[in-house]
């Protein structure tokens, strides 16, 4: 089974949408595997904070939207349009070639 295979299975577990014997290879992956149990402690500590409406231990937002900002500002702008309206050519209408 590949890894992106037992994190669908552990989320779905986490998420309690396995019944019978999807629940039962569940719960036997999660047991067995340590990778798998480190899915599972992941998804059930996103849902936590999802559910808290706080933020974990860690980097404080404001410190992180900082740093964000500073990045973004630092980016190479490439320009999409021009800042000036593009010049109207001037055509002598008053002039007849014969």
């Amino acid at each position: 089974m590949d890894k992106i295979q037992t994190q669908e299975i552990i989320s779905a577990l986490a998420d309690g949408q396995l019944q019978g014997d999807e629940f039962a290879h569940g719960v036997a992956l999660a047991a067995g595997d340590a990778a798998a149990r480190e899915a599972w402690h992941t998804y059930h500590l996103i849902g936590d904070v999802l559910r808290s409406g706080e933020h974990c231990a860690g980097t404080m937002p404001t410190a992180y939207m900082s740093r964000l900002q500073l990045r973004l500002q630092q980016e190479h702008r490439t320009p999409t349009a021009p800042d000036v309206a593009p010049a109207v050519l001037a055509v002598d209408t008053t002039r007849v070639e014969a």
